[in-house]
């Protein structure tokens, strides 16, 4: 059965929930890997995520970074970020620790969230708080399970295992379109990588394009092979 048409008109906030509020919870919202995740899950970890922040001291206009290879959780992470008003800064998970710590300096970070892979390849600034994304050994690949033998099932650990503790929070205040909503990286071909802030406003209007060129509705499907880094790969993935 389809769905009304999604309300664009507004804030990038009121577009994120009443998007939330109008999707079956029971229909996947993204399939990575074959493993879907419904809305009802995502957004009940989005809900988590934000009370998550303000557990950690993160508030409106600070910056969060992401270094992960795991596309469910980079786009909760957005989301949740972008419905608090917190800044994200996407990072290439395939930058070299040098590359990632020069791309660290120029990005005032007040909180990280980043792979135990990443974390382990290489130190972080001095100070600089941050969260682990450890490894789902809990899927039933054989990597997880040759990682999980003679291991006793303890429960999910670093991100994972801080969101299975905390209560969902309440959806915040809406979030003003100028706000920062994200900051990326230019692909540093020709020069060093620079910073680009894309605020809400920014967002709202990419959105709206894409619903409006590609005629999209609530059973649309879109294969997304581009990385959680770029800035279509974000808006065309979550």
């Amino acid at each position: 059965m389809n769905q009304q048409p999604l309300d664009l008109h507004g804030p990038l906030t009121g577009l994120l929930d009443r998007a939330a509020q109008s999707a079956d919870a029971n229909k996947p919202f993204m399939v990575v890997d074959g493993k879907p995740l419904t809305y009802g899950a995502f957004t009940d970890r989005v809900a988590r995520l934000i009370a998550l922040f303000g557990a950690k001291g993160l508030s409106r206009g600070d910056r969060a970074g992401i270094v992960t290879d795991d596309p469910a959780m980079a786009a909760a992470l957005i989301v949740a970020a972008l419905r608090a008003g917190v800044a994200i800064v996407s990072f290439n998970p395939a930058m070299t620790p040098p590359e990632r710590a020069n791309a660290l300096a120029a990005t005032d970070l007040a909180h990280l969230f980043i792979d135990r892979l990443m974390f382990d390849a290489g130190p972080l600034p001095a100070g600089l708080a941050h969260t682990i994304i450890e490894p789902d050994t809990g899927a039933g690949g054989l990597i997880g399970k040759l990682l999980m033998r003679g291991a006793k099932s303890a429960g999910p650990s670093g991100l994972a295992g801080e969101l299975a503790a905390i209560e969902p929070a309440p959806m915040p205040a809406p979030v003003p379109a100028d706000a920062i909503g994200l900051m990326l990286f230019t692909s540093g071909t020709t020069s060093a990588p620079k910073v680009v802030q894309l605020s809400h406003a920014n967002l709202a209007a990419q959105l709206a394009t894409f619903f409006k060129v590609y005629d999209y509705d609530a059973d649309s499907r879109i294969l997304n092979p581009l990385p959680m880094h770029f800035t279509d790969g974000i808006l065309h993935g979550p």
